[in-house]
């Protein structure tokens, strides 16, 4: 099992919108570890601030650093944001996350064999009613494995993320922040070689739908 960051949500909003092929076709090639023409992916992170507070942080894989660091800083820039060190806003954290199956396990039974193996920090329960396991970055495969065999449970993601710490966290509370932030957002997941988006923000006094505006282009 992979640990690299999982491109699912990514293909599933792209399936859901009026993207163009060629972008989806892109984006699968990555998850394989390749560019469309073929050629080796390197990793690279690109963090980003949104005055006063809001920081982001992009995973990405791509065939030339120079090329797409400089067409991401062009993105930024156009949505009024800065590139510069934000990885403090946030911490390095394995999530695996489990699909229920009809004649499965409670949550109390994941928890409690989940807290036999070294690494895991928490589990939740997931809206759509799986489960989710929080895990040292470090331990995550093997657990997630554990999990998956103890219970024949099928694996929906198993990813490193850039979690958001609690007392970092921004409310987003106006509709012009809104738009500001969709921009960037968007513009970023225009680019295939954008796998992940992080943020640290939470809703605060906006609707539900612009909230979801929002939330759609991060992975957390």
């Amino acid at each position: 099992m992979s640990e690299r960051v999982s491109f699912t949500k990514l293909i599933t909003m792209y399936s859901k919108t009026s993207v163009p092929k060629a972008l989806i076709e892109g984006a699968i090639a990555r998850g394989q570890g390749r560019s469309t023409t073929g050629a080796q992916l390197e990793p690279m992170t690109l963090e980003i601030l949104m005055p006063p507070n809001i920081a982001l942080v992009a995973d990405i894989e791509t065939d030339n650093k120079t090329r797409s660091l400089h067409d991401l800083k062009f993105v930024v820039k156009k949505a009024g944001g800065l590139v510069g060190s934000t990885a403090f806003y946030f911490s390095r954290r394995g999530r695996a996350v489990f699909k229920p199956r009809d004649g499965g396990p409670s949550l109390s039974d994941v928890l409690e064999e989940a807290i036999e193996h070294e690494g895991t920090e928490d589990v939740e329960e997931h809206p759509d009613g799986g489960y989710v396991i929080w895990t040292e970055p470090s331990k995550l495969m093997a657990i997630t494995e554990a999990i998956s065999k103890r219970f024949e449970l099928e694996v929906v993601e198993s990813e490193i993320m850039w979690a958001a710490n609690e007392d970092t966290k921004a409310d987003v509370d106006s509709s012009e922040l809104v738009e500001s932030l969709n921009t960037l957002l968007s513009g970023l997941r225009e680019y295939t070689e954008v796998r992940a988006l992080f943020a640290n923000i939470r809703q605060g006094a906006i609707t539900d739908e612009e909230w979801d505006k929002l939330e759609r282009h991060i992975d957390i």
